[in-house]
């Protein structure tokens, strides 16, 4: 029988609570199943899905997870299938629509896996989006090509307490190796880091800034007016923010380089001027719209710079005019500014943007 190596990664996970919180997360994972921050629990129920889905291939899966002890306390880790570059480092290059068709269709099966087991991630950016490594491509130069690679050997010599005596740790010596996506078809990813994931009771602040959905920005109110309303719609705005950034190069928003926009006033014009205008419904809702709208109208600053979507596609991307029009009217769907308004994953798949046929095969990757 061929013996083949198998390789996995570690992610080790801080875990310096108290006796008191712990009792306080277990008692909620027994009565949710799941808690926000959990990521083991997290991870253990993504498993626990549908297997034959198409979008179980496109999520990170746990292996294991175990606890340890190191010099600075305890500390749980997950074992993880290894997995290639992040998205930003993979995909550098101008691409054409059939490349950023692959990618959405593979990102909106894996939403709607994760959807569907009523999991919300929370924190969907470029960085939490992971090349699916092929079985065929060699692991062992493409580890040793890490250029942090020093900094990792003092960091695990630190953690098992070895320090001054890294002889004792054996790691592959740094190579000038490169994973190119053009030489390895068809590529897949996986959406990983469930850090932030939830299934009940969301917390205040979820996603980065410059991802952020409206409702979590306003602090959209659940009907209940118990907890903060934010549904996995919040996923699929971050979505919409990745794919134009994927396609042009630039962020969709961005953070006004004074101190007198304040941000969050800034990121509701920007909405507003090159999007549509919030519902009253919707701000009716909201917690903080109180501080941004006078009577359902935003309180805009002068000097804001008029933008459009339209325009900055025809500047940043190599699409043809009719298919820019075609990614516009996909991306709207997935950037309406009330969550109820906003297509679902499940939904978005059926889009005509979607279900055209391209170039790039989407074949289920063994796990």
């Amino acid at each position: 029988m061929e013996n083949k190596s198998m390789f996995s990664a570690i992610k080790i996970l801080n875990t310096d609570e108290t006796t008191r919180v712990r009792k306080i997360r277990a008692t909620v994972r027994k009565a949710t199943g799941l808690v926000q921050g959990d990521e083991a629990a997290v991870l253990r129920a993504l498993g626990l899905g549908d297997h034959q889905h198409p979008g179980f291939q496109h999520v990170i899966h746990i292996q294991e997870a175990f606890s340890t002890n190191g010099p600075l306390g305890p500390h749980e880790c997950l074992v993880l299938p290894l997995m290639g570059d992040t998205l930003p480092t993979s995909f550098t290059k101008r691409q054409p629509l059939s490349f950023h068709k692959h990618l959405s269709t593979q990102l909106l099966k894996g939403l709607a896996y994760i959807h569907g087991l009523n999991i919300t991630h929370g924190d969907l950016k470029a960085d939490n989006i992971m090349l699916d490594l092929p079985k065929t491509f060699v692991h062992e130069p493409y580890l040793a090509s890490a250029s942090n690679l020093p900094r990792f050997e003092e960091d695990v010599a630190s953690f098992v307490g070895l320090q001054g005596e890294r002889e004792q740790l054996q790691f592959p010596k740094p190579q000038a190796v490169k994973f190119d996506l053009e030489t390895h078809m068809p590529w897949h990813i996986r959406i990983a880091d469930f850090g932030l994931a939830y299934s009940s009771k969301p917390p205040k602040t979820i996603q980065p800034s410059l991802l952020r959905a409206p409702e979590v920005r306003l602090q959209l109110r659940a009907p209940d007016d118990k907890a903060f309303g934010y549904s996995p719609a919040v996923d699929m705005w971050g979505l919409g923010c990745i794919l134009f950034e994927a396609v042009t190069g630039t962020s969709l928003f961005y953070s006004y380089p004074t101190n007198q926009w304040p941000e969050d006033l800034f990121m509701l014009t920007c909405h507003e001027a090159w999007l549509e205008k919030y519902k009253p419904a919707f701000l009716a809702r909201c917690k903080r719209a109180k501080f941004f709208f006078n009577n359902g109208k935003l309180k805009r600053k002068r000097g804001f710079k008029e933008d459009d979507i339209p325009c900055r596609l025809r500047t940043c991307s190599t699409f043809s005019p009719p298919e820019q029009s075609d990614f516009f009217t996909f991306l709207r769907q997935t950037l309406r500014l009330d969550p109820e308004d906003r297509v679902t994953a499940e939904a978005a798949l059926k889009l005509p943007f979607i279900l055209e046929t391209d170039n790039y095969e989407d074949n289920p990757s063994t796990t």
